[in-house]
């Protein structure tokens, strides 16, 4: 009787639809033709001093930059800066696969032809109903002319530029009681959605940038993983066909940078060669001549001081693999932490164009 009892629950345990998890929701938030890798633990970089303080900083000057950026971008932004008066949840860790097939191949639209797939996984639910007020008021307070609305069939918000129709639009779908957000095109979130309610198999990273993932340790809290394919090859060769240092990235196979948050930040740069020989080359002229030099001069130039991080900066070789290293400390990161915010502000303008 208790065997047939056992076989009754196995069977009922069986025909109820199986929901997926958080994590194996997080897992299959990868965009098909993914060539760019992102992951950040968000929970444990802002719990570093080193680097709340610096995004503190950056704060303070970023607001004419955003305004650079599409009414979306402004609006999301505005979101993270006003998340803790907002009583918004906080990001505990995201992910970001990004397919540039369509912007190597036609530059000029480049933000409609970008392909995304962000994930956030929030500490606690932020409704759908919730977020959506939030752009509301935000765009009406910055006139930015945004609309937003909610799929209740698919789960997801659609948010369009009502100012500019060239503006691509933003879906954003809402998993597990809303604890964790999908942010991309409606058109590709509209896909991931059909494939986790049909519990159909989810896109996965090529199989180098798995490995690849496989062997970042733990206590990186952040890294990127691009894996060049043609594409990145005809484009590099189109625009610097007769820079050396060109002709030598058409040889690298991947490249990994990761973060490592301590008392310092302990910065990684490997990249990936076709053969040692290669490697070598690589190590040369991108890692010691470009990266390293460049770096010393271009410092010395703006700042006029020996900063302890040109101290630590050092490169290597292994195998297949060209290695550079470097670790910013308190001071480094007050010195140059304006030349970031510069560079940010350019990728804003570039991107607002």
């Amino acid at each position: 009787m208790m065997r047939n009892f056992l076989l009754c629950l196995l069977l009922l345990a069986l025909s109820l639809p199986a929901s997926a998890s958080i994590e194996q929701l997080f897992q299959a938030g990868i965009l098909p033709g993914t060539q760019q890798y992102f992951y950040c633990d968000n929970a444990a970089l802002l719990a570093n001093p080193l680097v709340a303080s610096m995004l503190a900083d950056e704060k303070k000057t970023e607001a004419e930059s955003l305004r650079q950026l599409p009414p979306f971008l402004v609006a999301l932004s505005s979101m993270l800066e006003k998340g803790a008066a907002e009583n918004f949840p906080a990001v505990k860790r995201s992910q970001l696969s990004i397919d540039w097939a369509g912007p190597l191949a036609d530059p000029t639209m480049a933000q409609k032809n970008l392909k995304y797939l962000l994930v956030l996984e929030l500490e606690r639910p932020l409704p759908a109903e919730e977020l959506g007020a939030f752009l509301g008021r935000e765009s009406e307070a910055n006139k930015l002319g945004l609309e937003c609305v909610f799929d209740t069939e698919l789960d997801y918000l659609r948010i369009s530029d009502s100012k500019n129709t060239n503006n691509p639009e933003l879906g954003i779908a809402f998993f597990e009681d809303s604890k964790l957000l999908m942010l991309a095109q409606p058109s590709l979130l509209q896909n991931v959605i059909a494939r986790v309610q049909g519990r159909l198999p989810a896109a996965a990273l090529p199989e180098k940038l798995l490995q690849a993932k496989a062997k970042i340790s733990a206590d990186k809290q952040f890294y990127m993983l691009l894996l060049p394919d043609d594409n990145f090859l005809a484009a590099i060769h189109e625009h610097a066909p007769d820079v050396p240092a060109a002709q030598v990235m058409e040889e690298m196979g991947l490249m990994c940078f990761s973060l490592q948050a301590e008392e310092k930040l302990n910065l990684q740069l490997s990249m990936e060669f076709s053969n040692e020989n290669n490697a070598a080359v690589g190590k040369s002229m991108i890692l010691d001549g470009f990266i390293m030099g460049m770096t010393r001069m271009y410092l010395m130039q703006q700042l006029g001081a020996q900063l302890p991080m040109l101290q630590t900066m050092e490169s290597s070789l292994q195998g297949k693999q060209a290695m550079f290293s470097c670790a910013l400390e308190p001071e480094d990161l007050k010195q140059i932490g304006p030349l970031f915010q510069q560079i940010g502000k350019n990728m804003a303008e570039r991107l607002g164009r």
